[in-house]
């Protein structure tokens, strides 16, 4: 990490230490606001924390997240992971997404993580770490820690599956063992890219290191009761839904519970978007998986 991080992160810490230890607080007049949702409101109760850690503050590797809780959970709800894109690199790009997910009667932490070309391996630490986060914080959210449901869009998709399939192969995050996925939904994510062409979107380099974490496809056969869903639009042009068409694919062959969703006409950034055709259908998804989980 540069010192230029690691200093912001230093204070970030010292600013919000002490917030942390309540991430179900409803008084906080900094909370961030529902309001302008372009997601319809239902009729819940949402308590909402913003800049919460999504790891210990003690390492390096933390990242800052929001942490949205309904009320009334008993501990059998799933927990829901968000991973924004690489080219989102603020939580932002997924908070209506976030505010729909709540909805849905489930609490969720738009986690942030970075993005680099130089170290690509810290991405899929920052997303191993905020799930390890996650379950150690489940049943206080009022949620099953054995039900975590990893959600990400483009580049956030790519970390984590590794998260979902492999989080020991990362060792930049020093949580891995608590990191454990019951569920993942792809947004128009690309895990399988490596396999077709290596250094696709500079993630990642032609480095055998490198690429013992970031190809995913090397880590299928981890965690195989792992359920995954794939949303992908037709029109996409960033990451061409061939790709996430074959990663499904290889993932059934090694007999995981996989479906992939085509979305006609849907772009890259539509699944992200919970009121577009692609949006919905990734709810929906959701939805489905909500009712397995307490089935």
């Amino acid at each position: 990490m540069d010192i230029g991080r690691k200093i912001a992160l230093l204070i970030s810490v010292g600013l919000i230490a002490t917030s942390c230890g309540s991430a179900t607080a409803t008084d906080d007049p900094d909370e961030p606001s529902l309001e302008g949702s372009t997601v319809e409101a239902v009729d819940i109760e949402i308590r909402t924390r913003g800049d919460i850690l999504s790891t210990d503050p003690s390492n390096e590797r933390a990242q800052m997240g929001t942490l949205r809780i309904p009320s009334d959970l008993d501990g059998s709800s799933p927990l829901v992971v968000l991973l924004h894109g690489a080219g989102g690199p603020t939580l932002s790009s997924l908070e209506d997404m976030a505010v729909a997910v709540a909805n849905r009667g489930v609490p969720v932490l738009n986690a942030s993580w970075v993005a680099s070309i130089a170290h690509p391996q810290e991405g899929s630490a920052d997303a191993v770490c905020a799930v390890a986060f996650a379950y150690q914080q489940a049943a206080s959210w009022g949620a099953d820690p054995d039900k975590i449901i990893v959600m990400g869009h483009s580049g956030g998709g790519h970390v984590g599956m590794i998260a979902a399939l492999a989080p020991e192969a990362v060792p930049e995050c020093p949580a891995a063992s608590d990191a454990h996925v019951w569920a993942y939904i792809g947004l128009a994510g690309d895990p399988g890219a490596a396999a077709l062409g290596g250094n696709a979107y500079g993630f990642w380099k032609d480095d055998p290191e490198i690429l013992a974490v970031m190809d995913a496809n090397r880590h299928i056969g981890g965690n195989p009761d792992l359920i995954t869903r794939f949303v992908h639009g037709t029109a996409d042009t960033t990451v061409k839904i061939e790709r996430t068409v074959a990663f499904s694919q290889a993932l059934i062959d090694a007999g995981y519970d996989s479906l992939h969703i085509p979305v006609d006409g849907g772009s890259h950034s539509d699944p992200a978007i919970p009121t577009t055709d692609a949006g919905i259908e990734v709810l929906r998804v959701l939805e489905e998986l909500i009712e397995l989980s307490r089935s």
